[in-house]
């Protein structure tokens, strides 16, 4: 009747509204594939928690395929609910998968339009998480660069010590050189301390650029959020499209008649 595809269910058709009752593992999917049948889920055992809507209902007059109810559910719908009469039937199930009245498709389209306004609001979620994103890479990328710059100095600084070493050890075996020697010492000597300064950028640098990160990753996961959100809106959108469809084409489009079951 529905296409619902889950096993261990009961369909309630009323004259106001039909009732699916399944257990816990078929509700999601049931709430995704069936959009205009209320869910019911057992807590209980199945005739129970059928026997509780029933009575919540005060239905008075039960139609029942014969070929489905057992003796047991039978007996345990006579015995809570007092008073209700039981009229067994046959083919109902069949004549009612060609009944699909005009409110009921009016009621998957108001479904269709309410997730698509729901898409909506979850892309401009999206196109805003996006910018956000952008605009903390854009603030990033000057640091990495700046590190970038001053890592290369003091690798540059490193090769110029070393150089200058070589040299100073080559004046030193001259000794008329000597002062020469000493003065390239001191020069590279000088160069620590701009090498020291250095780090202690990059470190303010390193700090700055984790702050931004920290930003970046919670963005990023929100991101992913929304993107499964849209994901499963989306899909909700494309069964209900493709339910419409199967039922306006197998011309199960009809009046239902204006019965109190």
């Amino acid at each position: 009747v529905t296409g619902f595809t889950g096993s261990e269910s009961v369909l309630l058709i009323t004259s106001d509204n039909d009732y699916l009752f399944t257990d816990f593992r078929y509700v999601e999917q049931a709430q995704q594939d069936i959009t205009w049948v209320r869910i019911v889920e057992r807590k209980v055992s199945l005739i129970k928690t059928i026997c509780e809507k029933l009575r919540r209902l005060n239905v008075k007059k039960l139609y029942v395929e014969s070929s489905y109810l057992t003796f047991y559910q039978y007996d345990e719908i006579k015995r809570n609910i007092k008073g209700i009469h039981i009229i067994p039937t046959q083919g109902i199930v069949e004549k009612y998968r060609k009944l699909k009245t005009p409110e009921e498709i009016k009621k998957i389209d108001n479904e269709i339009e309410k997730s698509n306004k729901q898409i909506e609001g979850i892309q401009n979620r999206l196109k805003k998480l996006n910018k956000d994103k952008k605009k903390l890479d854009n603030e990033k990328n000057p640091f990495e660069t700046a590190k970038k710059l001053l890592i290369a100095a003091n690798w540059a600084i490193f090769a110029g010590q070393v150089i200058i070493g070589i040299l100073a050890f080559i004046f030193m075996i001259t000794l008329i050189l000597f002062p020469v020697a000493m003065f390239l010492f001191g020069v590279s000597s000088s160069m620590n301390f701009a090498k020291t300064a250095n780090k202690l950028q990059i470190k303010i640098l390193e700090k700055e650029i984790k702050a931004i990160d920290e930003k970046i990753e919670k963005v990023e996961k929100e991101i992913k959020t929304i993107q499964a959100e849209l994901k499963i809106m989306s899909n909700k959108v494309r069964q209900l499209t493709n339910q419409r469809s199967q039922l306006i084409n197998q011309g199960l489009f009809q009046k239902s008649p204006q019965t109190n079951t």
